[in-house]
């Protein structure tokens, strides 16, 4: 078992790729849904939860909709709002029913309207899938020309003019979001100050993949200006001053202890 979370662990690091030199892959297993299940109990989240296998085993690795939906679609709250790059899915690789995800748009929302009830004209699509994928293909990339601000992301299919029965259906096994630091936010390390008094530490957050991802999270606070990240722990410190609490010298001090500044001009 423990072997099993720490290869786990291992390939979620390795799929913490960048795009674009700033993207970011965001945390897994976040609420999601799915327009309906053609397996009873089949969870909308098995499409968010780290397996890439491509297998569907009885609905239990992948996500499958009924068949009867006019508009299927797969939804992902993100819990706030992000700059969205885009996604990779990755596809079913144990039949022919890869060729399903076709005609897809990638939507982003920030109306919880959207997320109470699916409302395609509530997302702004920043990309239409209308390949014919393959196994070669996986993941498919879809990508939006550029940074989509929202906390609602939705995958829903276009089935106009998809005559084949099969094609009523909507499948996939895994989504991994991305999203987008802009390069006028990121700073090179600077030199702390430290004080006894100060009161510039905003949060304290763990397991943050990289000094980017520690990043994007300051870039979510109006009042966090820089932050100090640790490689060996993965700990990340958000503040709002440069002048930093005279605890954090000691931890600041330590080789893989980066303090970056966040612009946002």
């Amino acid at each position: 078992m423990e072997k099993s979370i720490l290869l786990l662990f291992t390939l979620l690091n390795l799929l913490f790729v960048r795009l674009d030199g700033r993207s970011v892959l965001m945390p897994k297993f976040l609420p999601a849904k799915i327009s309906s299940q053609h397996t009873s109990g089949q969870s909308a989240e098995l499409a968010y939860n780290g397996n890439t296998d491509g297998h569907y085993v009885d609905a239990a690795q992948c996500v499958l909709n009924s068949g009867s939906d006019t508009v299927p679609w797969w939804m992902l709250d993100l819990l706030q709002s992000y700059r969205i790059a885009g996604v990779n899915v990755w596809n079913r690789l144990d039949s022919t029913d890869e060729v399903r995800f076709t005609q897809i748009s990638l939507g982003i929302s920030s109306d919880a309207a959207a997320w109470s009830s699916f409302n395609e004209n509530l997302f702004k699509r920043c990309f239409y899938f209308t390949g014919a994928p393959t196994d070669a293909t996986n993941p498919i990339s879809l990508t939006c020309p550029s940074p989509v601000v929202g906390r609602y992301l939705a995958l829903y299919k276009n089935r106009t003019g998809l005559t084949a029965i099969t094609q009523a259906y909507f499948n996939f096994c895994e989504v991994d979001v991305y999203v987008a630091v802009p390069d006028n936010e990121v700073a090179n390390a600077i030199q702390p100050s430290y004080s006894m008094t100060s009161i510039s530490l905003i949060a304290a957050l763990t397991q943050m993949r990289s000094d980017i991802e520690c990043l994007l999270r300051c870039s979510q606070l109006t009042n966090c200006l820089f932050v100090l990240f640790r490689t060996a722990t993965l700990e990340c410190w958000l503040f709002q001053s440069s002048i930093i609490p005279s605890s954090f010298a000691a931890v600041a001090g330590n080789a893989d202890a980066k303090l970056l500044a966040l612009y946002n001009n």
